[in-house]
């Protein structure tokens, strides 16, 4: 144990595989608005909401979530 120096934790979701999750919870809101909106222009505007949200909320699961 002496020989340590240094502990890191991993804060920000590049451990987890979250990309499924994410996916996932994709194609729900565009089957939820489909008689609404598209798919792809749907998809846009998530990325594009989630994208300008980053500053205010970071990245990660509860900025994506906040954007939705």
């Amino acid at each position: 144990m002496d020989k340590i120096k240094v502990i890191g934790f991993d804060a920000d979701d590049t451990l987890w595989i979250c990309e499924p999750i994410f996916r996932n919870a994709e194609e729900k809101i565009c089957k939820l608005l489909s008689p609404w909106m598209e798919r792809e222009s749907l998809l846009k505007k998530i990325l594009d909401v989630h994208v300008r949200n980053m500053p205010l909320y970071g990245y990660g699961i509860k900025g994506y979530v906040l954007s939705l």
